[in-house]
């Protein structure tokens, strides 16, 4: 049984629930006992048995992570469009290979002016 879940970094649990709390009580030896009782799951509580009702929790990727994957599921599509493209289109094959060009000049450029 999970007790309970915890949202983390790029996760969110919701709706995250838990079973009926019984007081601990050495002087009555029968509370916290199980039973099944037609498709119920009791407990007795120390005065009389309470149902122990299934719970669920929601896991999510929280708005963040959403945000990133959308952003990257767009860039790769773009990225595919141009590949297409400049297969079958000479002046954008022309124009891809200008591209990468200039963002390999931007990556020397960026690197040289953090050395200074």
């Amino acid at each position: 049984m999970i007790k309970n879940l915890i949202s983390g970094p790029g996760i969110d649990v919701l709706n995250n629930a838990a079973g009926p709390y019984i007081d601990q009580n050495n002087s009555n030896p029968m509370q916290g006992m199980l039973r099944i009782w037609g498709t119920d799951l009791q407990v007795f509580n120390g005065s009389a048995w309470v149902n122990v009702y299934a719970s669920s929790s929601m896991v999510a990727l929280d708005p963040e992570v959403l945000d990133l994957l959308a952003w990257a599921r767009k860039k790769k599509f773009e990225e595919s469009e141009m590949q297409q493209l400049s297969e079958t289109h000479p002046a954008v094959k022309i124009a891809v290979e200008n591209l990468k060009k200039a963002q390999e000049q931007l990556e020397v450029t960026t690197i040289l002016s953090k050395d200074q």
